[in-house]
């Protein structure tokens, strides 16, 4: 799994295809709460480099980061399972360079002999679907 950032349009990095975190890090940014995996990965990116994340907003709405940076010249952060390009119109997606990013890893399991109750096992099914998708990308 590898983050993405989210600009606007309009916003002056949504024209770079090569992407750099200390260029995402130059200008204000909304990220996701500390207990998400994406900011982890990027608080210690960031580390890595000598640098620190110092939020605008941070928030557990995946929803309000679209809407944020959708309204605000800010940078948003998140995985891509989350993003529906298609859906965010006005919104531009772009990976960050694997240079200054690693991978994350999203664990799907279930134990042994266990049934799940019907609405966790679409979720996980459906999960499985947009990894696989994702991953033939």
């Amino acid at each position: 799994m590898w983050s993405n950032s989210t600009f606007s349009a309009d916003h002056p990095l949504a024209q770079k295809t090569d992407l750099r975190l200390r260029d995402c890090l130059e200008h204000p940014h909304i990220l996701p709460a500390t207990e998400y995996g994406v900011r982890n990965i990027l608080d210690r990116a960031a580390k890595t480099q000598g640098r620190t994340v110092t939020p605008v907003i941070e928030t557990e709405s995946f929803e309000l980061i679209r809407h944020y940076v959708r309204h605000e010249q800010v940078v948003g952060f998140q995985i891509p399972i989350g993003l529906q390009p298609a859906l965010d119109n006005g919104l531009v997606f772009r990976e960050l360079s694997p240079r200054d990013v690693p991978l994350g890893h999203l664990l799907l399991g279930q134990l042994k002999s266990r049934v799940l109750p019907v609405a966790m096992s679409r979720f996980a099914m459906q999960l499985s679907v947009a990894l696989e998708q994702m991953d033939s990308k």
